[in-house]
């Protein structure tokens, strides 16, 4: 193990001291920044899309006055939930002689969250990292986006997609895992709220049109109020108007993401029943050697967290810049940090798969790896768990809690 990780460079580094950081989720320029700072140190590219910034130089003046972090506050949460990437020693004793399985939110992980949700493009490097992946190890993608949308932004049919919280799945079309019938793997257990959930979305686009703005995305099985852009002021008129929508049938209900509403079909299936089910179909769910890994930055990731903390197997990772309540073991800041865990999982699968002849270019990129910034830089079987697709009566799923943080 030591040896491993001295020979890619992955020594644990030391931690930094506590510090504060904006309590923001909205990708600024320090992220993109630090994602091609991150693209540099592995030699490629810094091919990213600044159409987040909506022309602006400067953060939104409606972040502005959000609290600064508790630097100890942030540094006693890090013992609870320690960096994926200070603790990678961990991973490789959990992985060793494991079959893994990857899973990925897309937007706030793979890629920062922007104020446009039409421009949340994946960079060209973080794709060649995944395609790389792919060919060794099942990857999928598992977003609220509607399955087309987010496969748009991946562009890789290597891998899986699991579309609008997982309503929406489907195999890769090409590589390793490829199946022999591609249909095999597709699944909509929401098929019969197609025309309910376009009626939200022509609803929704009326009754916010006059709240400057609020933007209305429509993801297929889901539907999603964007208030990013609102003024606070109106934050509470859009939440009225959705949970009105949401009070009006028993056949929806919502969830709360970061500055955004999403009202869903009223059925009992999320991204954690997405998980067990992709297990499935890659005949892992009852294997003992089956690690599967999962990370992801929103509340809706919980789902899967929650599933890998119940099987009492499995890595699962949070994406974030701030402390919070968490079913993940471990923690990432942000998505330059899940690249470079991803390189360290790509030298690692790699010696796994039997490569051992590893190129110059893959060990340096490994071994190039700086420490993670510190805050003051800036089992039951997955049938009997998956259930039926049933109604879902739970009432926190009918009403909007507080407002979504970062």
């Amino acid at each position: 193990m030591e040896k491993f990780l001295e020979k890619q460079g992955l020594q644990t580094p030391n931690k930094g001291k506590g510090g504060s950081d904006i309590d923001s989720d909205v990708g600024s320029e320090e992220d993109y920044q630090r994602l091609g700072s991150s693209q540099e140190r592995f030699g490629l590219r810094k091919t990213f899309s600044k159409c987040s910034f909506l022309g602006q130089t400067e953060r939104d003046s409606s972040y502005g006055s959000l609290p600064l972090h508790d630097s100890d506050a942030y540094s006693e949460w890090l013992v609870e939930y320690p960096s994926m990437l200070e603790r990678f020693s961990e991973f490789l004793e959990k992985a060793a002689g494991k079959r893994l399985a990857l899973f990925l939110d897309y937007d706030g992980t793979l890629t920062p969250i922007v104020n446009d949700p039409n421009c949340a493009f994946m960079p060209e490097d973080t794709r060649a990292v995944l395609k790389e992946l792919a060919a060794v190890v099942p990857t999928a993608i598992i977003s609220g986006r509607c399955l087309e949308k987010v496969e748009s932004f991946v562009q890789l049919k290597e891998l899986f997609y699991a579309g609008s919280h997982g309503l929406d799945i489907k195999g890769p079309q090409e590589g390793q895992y490829a199946l022999v019938d591609p249909t095999t793997c597709d699944y909509q257990p929401a098929m019969r709220y197609l025309a309910i959930m376009d009626d939200v979305h022509d609803r929704l686009v009326a009754e916010v049109s006059t709240i400057a703005g609020a933007s209305v995305e429509h993801n297929k099985y889901s539907v999603s109020t964007h208030y990013r852009n609102c003024n606070p002021t109106d934050w509470d008129d859009v939440r009225e108007v959705v949970q009105r929508l949401v009070d009006s049938s028993s056949d929806l209900r919502i969830t709360q993401g970061k500055k955004v509403f999403e009202i869903r079909p009223n059925v009992a299936w999320n991204k954690g029943k997405a998980l067990l089910f992709l297990l499935e179909r890659l005949d892992l769910a009852h294997s003992a050697d089956t690690l599967p890994v999962y990370i992801g930055d929103d509340r809706t990731d919980e789902d899967a967290f929650q599933v890998l903390r119940e099987s009492g197997k499995g890595i699962s990772i949070l994406v974030s810049r701030k402390p919070r309540e968490t079913c993940a073991q471990y923690t990432l800041r942000d998505p330059s940090e899940v690249l470079v865990f991803l390189r360290h999982l790509g030298v690692w699968a790699a010696c796994e798969d039997g490569q051992a002849e590893l190129t110059s270019e893959q060990v340096s990129a490994a071994a190039a790896v700086p420490p993670p910034p510190s805050p003051s830089n800036t089992s039951a079987s997955a049938d009997s768990q998956l259930g039926s697709v049933e109604r879902t009566e739970r009432t926190s799923d009918r009403s909007i809690g507080s407002y979504e943080g970062p």
